[in-house]
């Protein structure tokens, strides 16, 4: 049975309770981005207030954000396939409580091992993703998963708004204070979904769980399998490690280049947040209608590609303004390139190609906070004034963003998003066909 034809258009809820259900699964992705977002324009104080060097803060919070991802790598494989096999209800409803007790846990940590434990445990429930987003391909027909996913990009890009306002301008009332109102609202929204949320995954649609499938390195299998797969998942991986340089060095080269403090950065994450929202709400469906999910992921590549590039030299405000600005409209690329991945799953798999999307992403992210940091302090250190250049880890992302946007141009089966579910390797095709 090809995706086009699979029964999840005939099983959609009605419109009331699928608004509902949208609002809770794009509540979880938002606190997602909270989770990470709120943390980024306290954590060097957090860190200097746990007795960490100045000069050793930018390493440490690079292993904070390993940490993060890391666990994503662990978690989500294992979260999307038991979402194929219990439903999307129970792991979102776990994954929700865990957040709840991440923001907790940062909220009391007085040492590096507590803010460190903090980070692994949201990055665990983070890695639930997976199951939002199969939960999202559910209820959602192929035809509309790139504009369905880009709601959700634009949920996200709340995220990043709510996230630095509450690390940078909450955080001038205590540095702990944005992780208890985070914490707050991820109560509310484990609440909500405890109330509210019903089950997408009707019994007859979901496959046994195979720990083959759930472990992290299941998803390599997968990669192996799948050449379109791995072509999707390669360039967003790359952009996952672009992006996590990003996180790492953002907030320290600001500081050193343009002597700012929390609440300048947390205002200029919000601001890239505000600009993702319009990019993705109101700017995306346009794209997509005219040039389709191929080119407008190629588009969103190359604007990296330009964004991250300016970064390297925003030595002031209106440099800094205009990469923030071309990252903004950068957002094109991602939620094509999800939706892509979502087709290709078929309609028994979503919870697997998700968690293996996952897991893979967070991989690709959990090495690339170090880097980020390492090159950030070896470009910047005071005895080596010749090499001195705080955006060269912009550069390196900006790289990575280039090698994505090649592999994307030179797969063929992406220019034609329609044939993408009628080319599974044989094996996907006898797991997803109900007489096998």
């Amino acid at each position: 049975m090809s995706v086009d034809t699979a029964p999840s258009l005939g099983l959609q809820p009605p419109a009331v309770q699928t608004r509902r259900q949208l609002g809770i699964v794009l509540a979880t992705l938002a606190l997602d981005a909270i989770g990470l977002g709120v943390a980024t324009p306290v954590l060097p104080d957090l860190l200097k207030a746990a007795g960490v060097a100045a000069a050793d803060v930018p390493t440490t919070l690079g292993t904070l954000l390993t940490g993060f991802a890391f666990m994503q790598f662990v978690f989500g494989s294992l979260w999307g396939t038991l979402s194929d096999a219990w439903g999307r209800r129970p792991v979102l409803l776990l994954t929700l409580f865990g957040t709840a007790a991440a923001f907790a846990l940062g909220a009391s940590a007085h040492s590096f091992g507590g803010l460190l434990a903090a980070h692994l445990l949201a990055g665990c429930t983070a890695a639930g993703a997976a199951a939002a987003t199969a939960y999202l391909a559910d209820v959602t027909p192929p035809a509309d998963r790139s504009r369905r996913f880009g709601l959700a990009g634009a949920v996200l890009g709340l995220g990043l708004i709510a996230g630095p306002a509450f690390g940078g301008l909450l955080g001038a009332l205590g540095p702990r204070v944005p992780f208890v109102a985070a914490g707050v609202l991820a109560v509310l929204n484990f609440l909500g979904a405890v109330f509210l949320l019903t089950e997408s995954l009707p019994p007859q649609r979901r496959t046994p769980f195979a720990w083959r499938r759930a472990h992290p390195f299941g998803s390599l299998a997968l990669v192996r399998d799948d050449k379109v797969f791995r072509t999707l998942a390669g360039a967003i991986c790359l952009g996952m490690t672009a992006y996590g340089i990003f996180l790492a060095c953002f907030v320290v080269s600001n500081q050193l280049r343009l002597g700012w403090g929390p609440a300048e950065n947390g205002l200029a994450l919000a601001a890239l947040g505000l600009g993702i929202v319009m990019t993705q709400s109101l700017l995306l469906p346009k794209v997509l209608r005219r040039l389709g999910e191929y080119r407008s992921a190629l588009i969103g590549y190359a604007l990296f590609v330009a964004a991250y590039v300016v970064y390297s030299g925003a030595g002031s405000f209106a440099w800094l303004a205009m990469a923030i600005g071309l990252h903004s409209l950068a957002l094109l690329s991602d939620p094509p390139l999800r939706a892509l991945v979502s087709v290709r799953a078929g309609a028994g798999r979503q919870g697997e190609y998700q968690g293996a999307l996952v897991c893979l992403s967070g991989l690709a992210a959990s090495l690339a906070p170090l880097v980020g940091a390492r090159s950030f302090e070896f470009f910047t250190q005071a005895n080596t004034p010749a090499l001195f250049f705080p955006g060269a880890p912009f550069l390196l992302a900006a790289a990575l963003y280039g090698a994505a946007f090649v592999a994307v141009l030179r797969c063929r089966a992406l220019r034609n998003p329609a044939t993408l579910a009628q080319h599974l390797p044989p094996q996907q095709e006898d797991i997803d066909d109900p007489s096998t």
